[in-house]
C-alpha cells in the first residue's frame, strides 16, 4: 500500500515537474530576447499561471490521496491490535481482563488520532 502510494506521488510529481522544466525554457527563451514583444509578455502570463493552476490544483489532491491511504492503514492497525487485545484476553481466561485490555487499547487508539 505505502509502496503504491509512493509510486502514484513520485509520478504525479515527475509529471509536474517536467511541465515546470518546458515552462522554465520557455520563460529564458522569451527573456533572453533583447525586446519582448506583447505576445511574449502574454506566453509570460501563460506560463506562470500554468505553474500556480499546476501547484493549486495537483498538491490538494495528492495530499487528499496520501490522507485516504494513511486513514486505510491506521484503520488496519486498529483492527489488528483490538484483535491481539482479545486473543491475549482469551488466551489468560478471564472476561474482566479482556473488557479492561480492550478498554485500554481503545484509549491508546482515541490518543493517536
Amino acid at each position: 500500500m505505502r509502496q503504491r502510494i509512493q509510486e502514484d506521488f513520485e509520478e504525479k510529481m515527475k509529471a509536474i515537474t517536467k511541465e515546470m522544466v518546458k515552462l522554465t525554457e520557455q520563460t529564458k527563451a522569451i527573456l533572453a530576447k533583447p525586446s519582448i514583444l506583447k505576445d511574449d509578455r502574454k506566453a509570460l502570463y501563460d506560463a506562470m499561471n500554468t505553474l500556480v493552476c499546476q501547484i493549486r490544483h495537483n498538491m490538494p489532491f495528492i495530499t487528499s490521496q496520501f490522507n485516504e491511504a494513511m486513514d486505510a492503514n491506521l484503520a488496519g492497525a486498529k483492527a489488528n491490535l483490538e484483535l491481539f487485545v482479545s486473543q491475549l484476553a482469551r488466551s489468560l481466561g478471564s472476561q474482566q481482563l479482556a473488557q479492561q485490555l480492550k478498554d485500554n487499547a481503545q484509549g491508546l487508539l482515541e490518543e493517536g488520532k
